[in-house]
C-alpha cells in the first residue's frame, strides 16, 4: 500500500503538464521519455508524482518509481493499470523489456523471462507463448523442418521461389507471416495469399508469428544507452525467443532467408539461401 498521504490509485497523465512530469522523473533517474504511447499513467502525493509507466500495444515501458517510494507496491498498481487498460483496448498478453539489474522487479509483477540478448531480457505476463503453441500444435509435423519468416505485405514471387526452395531440402517447411506492424494489407489477407501461394507444395505450412515479431515502433528505447543498437537487439530477442520457444516443437532445424540484391543485377529470381 502507498502511504497514507498518497493517491491509492493511478490516474491517467493527459495534460501537457502532467506529461512534463512524467518526463522529469523518467529522465531523473536516467531514461529516455518516450512520447509513443496509447496509455500514461501515474501516481501523485500532495501534488508530486511519485510514479508513472505507459504502454504502447502490450508493451509496458517507463515504469519509474521516485526513490522513497520504492518496494511500496506502486510499480505493481501502475502494472495493473496498464494491463487492465490494456486490456480494454484489446491486448490479451503483455511485455516488459528491461536491463537485467530490473528484472527481479518484473518478475514480481507475474512476468516470466522469455528471452535476454544484448543485457536486455524479454518478459512475458500471461503464458502467451503457451497459449500460442497450444493453438497450433495440430501443424507439428516431425522430421527436419525449416522455417521462412515473412512480412507477405504481399506474398511475391521472390517468397514462393524461397519456399519451394527450402521444401526441396526440408521435410516440412512453415511460412510464419508476421502479426504484428504496420502492413499495407491486413494479417487475414496476407495469411490467405500466403496460403493460396503455396498451395501447390505439399509440404508448406503457413501460420502467423503471433506477436513474438516485434513492431520497430514497439520495441522500447528508454532504457538504451549511447551505443547500444536499438535494431540488433530487437532482432536478437526475436531470434532467441523463435530459437528457444518456437523452433523445438515445429522441429525446425534451418531458418532460411532470402537476399534480394539490386533489381538491375538480374530481372530474374533474387532469394538465396544462407
Amino acid at each position: 500500500a502507498l502511504r497514507a498521504a498518497a493517491v491509492d490509485y493511478p490516474l491517467p497523465l493527459c495534460s501537457r503538464r502532467d506529461q512534463q512530469l512524467a518526463r522529469q522523473l523518467v529522465e531523473s533517474n536516467n531514461l529516455r521519455f518516450e512520447t509513443n504511447f496509447h496509455d500514461l499513467v501515474g501516481y501523485f502525493q500532495d501534488g508530486r508524482l511519485i510514479a508513472c509507466g505507459a504502454r504502447r500495444g502490450r508493451v509496458l515501458k517507463m515504469l519509474v518509481v521516485a526513490e522513497e517510494f520504492r518496494g511500496e507496491g506502486v510499480v505493481a498498481g501502475i502494472a495493473t493499470e496498464l494491463m487492465r487498460l490494456g486490456h480494454e483496448a484489446g491486448e490479451d498478453g503483455f511485455f516488459v523489456f528491461t536491463r537485467a539489474c530490473s528484472v527481479h522487479s518484473v518478475t514480481r509483477l507475474g512476468f516470466k523471462p522469455l528471452a535476454e540478448f544484448g543485457g536486455i531480457t524479454w518478459l512475458e505476463h500471461g503464458g502467451e507463448i503457451r497459449q500460442y503453441l497450444a493453438q497450433r500444435a495440430a501443424l507439428a509435423r516431425p522430421g527436419r523442418n525449416a522455417a521462412v519468416l515473412t512480412d507477405a505485405d504481399p506474398f511475391t514471387l521472390g517468397h514462393l521461389r524461397l519456399v519451394e526452395r527450402a521444401a526441396g531440402e526440408a521435410d516440412t517447411v512453415y511460412v510464419f507471416v508476421r502479426a504484428d506492424g504496420p502492413h499495407w494489407l491486413p494479417l487475414s489477407v496476407r495469411l490467405e495469399l500466403a496460403r493460396r501461394s503455396v498451395a501447390h507444395i505439399a509440404n508448406a505450412v503457413v501460420t502467423d508469428t503471433g506477436p513474438y515479431r516485434l513492431p520497430v515502433d514497439r520495441f522500447p528505447g528508454y532504457f538504451l544507452r549511447p551505443g547500444d543498437d536499438a535494431a540488433k537487439i530487437r532482432v536478437g530477442l526475436e531470434e532467441q525467443v523463435f530459437g528457444r520457444h518456437i523452433a523445438k516443437p515445429f522441429h525446425i532445424e534451418t531458418r532460411v532467408v532470402g537476399v534480394e540484391p539490386p533489381p538491375s543485377t538480374d530481372p530474374g529470381y533474387h532469394s538465396m539461401i544462407r
